[in-house]
């Protein structure tokens, strides 16, 4: 089976070396219920999954990289 995750959000300006960022996917298939969070290098996600709904907050250290933007997702 296919999961089609369409996502949409808003990225922050780097402010004191970190870049907050928000999103909201939805996806074709169930994702499940429930809390999780994912821990990669620099970044970190914070995550709510229930059903086909997810909300997401993401925090990157960018350690002196240049930010990715911000804006609309």
């Amino acid at each position: 089976m296919t999961c089609t995750i369409t996502s949409t959000g808003f990225s922050l300006p780097v402010l004191f070396g970190h870049q907050l960022a928000l999103h909201l996917d939805h996806a074709t298939a169930s994702l499940g219920r429930g809390r999780w969070s994912d821990h990669d290098g620099p970044t970190t996600t914070w995550g709510i999954d229930q059903g086909h709904h997810r909300v997401r907050l993401v925090i990157d250290r960018v350690e002196g990289r240049h930010s990715t933007g911000w804006g609309l997702i």
